[in-house]
């Protein structure tokens, strides 16, 4: 049967094959695919051990990334893997937002081929970043954050993979 999607533009119109794929039909950034959904947690042993022991998941890779303030657990499922992500550093934003919303999700990254370029496109069609260039994310990917307030209130961060 094939992939089939709807177009977001007409109610009737459905997309197939090609055109329903991640990144056609003229994006601006092509995306490749969800790279991992981000939750923020207060607590990141308490939450790594609520993974374990309610879903079986253990952790892939865990690490600090000094630029964010950081640390973060990679629990992989399937293709796409969760981050919980944690401040290890009082004036990190995350633990602002923790202090402003509590834990929960963070973000979605997206996969493109390459963040440098997809910053640049985002940033020409006239969308706010939070970062301008790219920096280290998690595992040696390139990683940047977009404004959520110009994604319909989703923080995304596009990821690099390397």
């Amino acid at each position: 049967m094939g992939l089939t999607a709807k177009n977001p533009f007409e109610d009737s119109e459905e997309l197939k094959g090609e055109e329903a794929q991640p990144g056609a039909s003229g994006a601006g950034v092509e995306v490749i695919g969800l790279d991992h959904v981000a939750v923020a947690v207060a607590d990141l042993g308490a939450a790594l051990e609520h993974y374990r022991t309610v879903f079986g998941l253990t952790v892939e890779t865990r690490e600090v990334v000094a630029e964010e303030g950081v640390e973060v657990a990679v629990l992989r499922l399937g293709d796409v893997a969760l981050h919980l992500v944690s401040p290890v550093d009082d004036d990190a934003d995350l633990a602002a937002f923790l202090e402003e919303w509590g834990p929960g999700m963070h973000h979605l990254g997206l996969r493109v081929a390459d963040a440098g370029d997809a910053l640049n496109t985002l940033d020409r069609e006239g969308y706010e970043l939070v970062d301008e260039v790219t920096h280290p994310g998690v595992a040696g990917t390139r990683v940047a954050f977009v404004n959520p307030h110009e994604i319909d209130g989703t923080i995304i961060q596009i990821v690099e993979a390397t």
